[in-house]
């Protein structure tokens, strides 16, 4: 019943991101009040994902592959090769990085693909602070 929960939550996620992508494609000053209404809506999500992650069985979900790899690419500004989207929102990302944190936590210390998230992020931070 959990994993079901957690699956609709991620698909969720992805479709506010892929949906964001969209506007920020077609953007006109128009959509300006959209893209900042699906800014706010993702940080409000991501702030509900938080929250519920403080479960111990919703966080070894969290802790999947696919999660991760979500939340690491909002966290990560550029638009690299395979990247869903470029947040540029500040809290959005900020949001996305504690998320990530708590379900970190979550992994073994021996666990590869937590080495595997931790490296594009400060790749991402070193890039940050030379710019």
């Amino acid at each position: 019943m959990i994993e079901l929960l957690v699956e609709i939550l991620y698909d969720q996620l992805r479709s506010l991101l892929t949906s964001m992508v969209a506007l920020i494609d077609n953007q006109t000053h128009k959509i300006d009040s959209k893209i900042k209404v699906y800014k706010t809506t993702l940080g409000d999500f991501l702030v509900f994902l938080r929250r519920i992650a403080s479960c111990p069985q919703i966080q070894t979900l969290m802790s999947s592959a696919k999660w991760t790899d979500l939340l690491v690419n909002i966290v990560q500004h550029d638009q690299k090769q395979g990247a869903l989207v470029a947040i540029d929102d500040l809290r959005a990302r900020l949001l996305a990085l504690q998320l990530l944190t708590t379900v970190l936590q979550n992994c073994r210390p021996a666990n590869h693909h937590k080495q595997v998230c931790i490296r594009p992020l400060l790749i991402s931070f070193e890039l940050a602070i030379v710019y």
